[in-house]
């Protein structure tokens, strides 16, 4: 969290600090940032919410930056602290005060039987309603910027294309067409069983009609025959 120094008297102040300050010290006409150096005339330190480390201060060019880690719960706890404190004017009425006067110390602890006891011994308030009032307030703020922090890093839903129509059915187009070729075949072979039957009949029947007329023919012979001896 970022610590200034009042340009007028010189007193050192934390982020949540500096409103009031500047309420109180006529010479207050701006802030510097003991970390980075930089000037912040009226509200403009209200944007500076990080700044560099000393390592990075100090070494400039030959500074390496460390892989990124997780912030510190309680580092977090204290901004959420401090924001509460800045936009104390949106929370109820009855724990306004006790919001501002909690960023002005360093420590607050995020356990809440812990952070019963600081409320009761720091701020002096001993109605259990009241600090369960401010201790769910803070809940809340804190579960709004985790859902915020997540939504902003989680990646954007990309549509897959729909799948592919399914292949026709290959196999049984191949069966149908294997059906046709031997319901082919099967005909072909009946026509030819067909065609040999009658070819049979008719030789048979060409048979039958020779010996007919050989028949007839014995018979007229044998009454030439029989005439002529007569």
């Amino acid at each position: 969290m970022p610590v200034f120094v009042c340009e007028g008297c010189n007193e050192t102040l934390k982020k949540a600090q500096v409103q009031k300050h500047a309420l109180r010290c006529r010479q207050c006409h701006a802030v510097t940032c003991v970390d980075c150096s930089h000037t912040f005339y009226g509200d403009d330190f209200e944007a500076h919410t990080t700044c560099i480390s000393e390592a990075e201060k100090y070494e400039g060019s030959l500074y390496k930056a460390k892989k990124s880690m997780k912030t510190n719960p309680q580092d977090a706890w204290m901004d959420l602290v401090t924001e509460a404190a800045q936009n104390a004017s949106s929370a109820p009425p009855n724990i306004r005060s006790y919001l501002s006067r909690m960023a002005d110390f360093g420590n607050v602890p995020r356990n809440p039987k812990k952070f019963c006891n600081f409320v009761k011994n720091s701020l002096k308030l001993h109605s259990d309603a009241t600090i369960d009032l401010i201790w769910k307030y803070l809940e809340d703020m804190r579960s709004k910027t985790i859902s915020a922090q997540e939504a902003s890093a989680t990646p954007p839903t990309v549509l897959e294309p729909p799948p592919p129509p399914p292949p026709p059915p290959q196999v049984e187009v191949a069966d149908e067409e294997e059906n046709k070729e031997s319901e082919k075949k099967h005909l072909k072979k009946e026509e030819k069983r067909r065609l040999k039957k009658e070819l049979k009949r008719q030789r048979e029947g060409e048979d039958d009609r020779e010996v007919r007329e050989v028949k007839r023919a014995r018979k007229l012979l044998k009454k030439s025959l029989k005439q002529s001896d007569e």
